[in-house]
């Protein structure tokens, strides 16, 4: 929440994205505070901190996110301008200036609201400042809910794709004949087919023998075309061999812009 508004108590959906950092691997250094604003021209006493958090890991680093402290400032309002995003400026702004918090790498504006083109263009224009939508809490959602794997899986982030791969199985000390890799795709433009095939060949390289079968989610902030399972299929083809095959089908493609139900988009 923004200072002006006053000091407030968290709300549930402040709460639930408190733990959700948990879980991807950042550390809260300090929740529901303030820190004094030292500057005039803001006509402030003081700015409220939601939440001060770094990543600390083992989960990949969003890549939608700072690296080093960042300043995370949640609203459940529906209704975002750009006078919210420049609250959040004001408020890092004077987080820098305190000698506690002056390592500050930037701000994260959290909100479960859908953010149009021209606000997201809006937000871009003011340093320092990132944004969790609510397109993108549901998939960062996801990636929070394989925690309870997160000593059995491994990782690989880069480009804008985030791959765990994991046995839900566990306990077994050989490795298994068939394991479960998510594919988290945040890149700007819709999922090419050689940026899936480098992803499939790098799920591959990570996968211990005897695994006979990699069973692939795929999840997009962009969205699929109708090709998709052209591109898909070939990817595949061309990523499995003769003893270990790949296997991703048409209900494990996840389209983010249209949360919670797999979808092929015009």
């Amino acid at each position: 929440m923004s200072g002006e508004y006053g000091h407030r108590k968290g709300t549930d959906f402040e709460q639930s994205t408190k733990v959700m950092l948990t879980y991807l691997g950042y550390k809260i250094q300090a929740e529901s505070t303030s820190v004094k604003c030292l500057d005039p021209n803001h006509r402030l006493s003081e700015h409220s901190i939601d939440v001060l958090a770094e990543h600390v890991g083992p989960v990949p680093r969003p890549h939608e996110s700072h690296d080093g402290l960042t300043f995370f400032d949640m609203t459940s309002s529906e209704k975002i301008s750009r006078e919210s995003f420049l609250r959040t400026s004001k408020t890092l702004q004077c987080l820098r200036k305190d000698s506690r918090y002056a390592r500050t790498k930037g701000a994260v504006f959290v909100t479960r609201a859908k953010l149009t083109p021209p606000i997201s263009e809006e937000m871009r224009s003011i340093p320092g400042i990132k944004c969790w939508d609510g397109d993108r809490l549901s998939l960062y959602g996801r990636l929070a809910e394989l925690f309870p794997h997160h000593r059995q899986c491994r990782y690989h982030s880069e480009n804008g794709v985030t791959i765990v791969l994991y046995d839900p199985s566990r306990g077994d000390p050989l490795p298994p004949k068939h394991v479960f890799a998510e594919l988290f795709y945040e890149g700007e433009a819709r999922l090419n087919q050689d940026t899936l095939k480098s992803a499939l060949l790098r799920i591959n390289k990570m996968t211990r023998f005897p695994t006979t079968t990699i069973h692939v989610n795929v999840r997009s902030l962009q969205g699929f075309t109708k090709d998709v399972m052209i591109t898909v299929e070939e990817a595949v083809r061309e990523c499995s061999s003769w003893s270990r095959k790949i296997d991703i089908t048409r209900e494990e493609l996840f389209d983010y812009t249209c949360p919670w139900f797999p979808r092929i988009r015009d």
